[in-house]
């Protein structure tokens, strides 16, 4: 949320990430709406006010629940944007979701993904790689897959209440 934060990741995203993407923005910063627009030149942007989410049968007050539902919220709202563009333009064969906070500090070779198969992150939770049999968790600070793919996967958001109801009765 703060703009230090978006210097630094978007140098690095255009350093370590092809320059040629097209960037779909949802945001709840609102405040950074034009440092988004002069900076990403993006093809499709919201930014509003976050959102508190009612979540009925669960712990609305969670911060984690919050957090779960804001994330694939604005997933959903995002993949949406690209959606309408591509209405008009044509289906991506390669679409990421990933974050405006992260620092990129690699390059990036995108040929490397398979477009059939949905990639992840290899991020670590509790210091355990995702996907141990102590974690519960798979990375989510970078998907990747063919537009059809990604469409399946924003429909998360509207599965969430199903979901974290599985999740709390495996954590009992």
């Amino acid at each position: 949320g703060s703009e230090e934060v978006l210097d630094i990741a978007s140098n690095l995203f255009f350093k370590n990430v092809k320059s040629d993407v097209d960037v779909f923005i949802y945001s709840w910063d609102t405040h950074l709406h034009k440092q988004y627009e002069s900076i990403y030149n993006p093809k499709g942007i919201v930014t509003r006010d976050q959102i508190k989410f009612d979540i009925s049968g669960n712990d609305s007050g969670n911060p984690r629940f919050q957090a779960h539902y804001s994330r694939w919220f604005t997933t959903k709202k995002v993949l949406e944007l690209k959606t309408q563009y591509e209405s008009e333009y044509g289906a991506y064969d390669l679409v990421i979701s990933t974050r405006l906070d992260l620092a990129w500090i690699k390059p990036v070779n995108f040929e490397t993904l398979n477009t059939s198969k949905v990639n992840f992150d290899q991020a670590i939770f509790h210091n355990k790689p995702y996907g141990t049999e102590t974690s519960v968790e798979i990375g989510d600070r970078f998907i990747a897959s063919n537009s059809e793919t990604m469409n399946d996967i924003s429909k998360i958001y509207d599965k969430l209440s199903e979901y974290t109801t599985s999740i709390k009765k495996m954590w009992r």
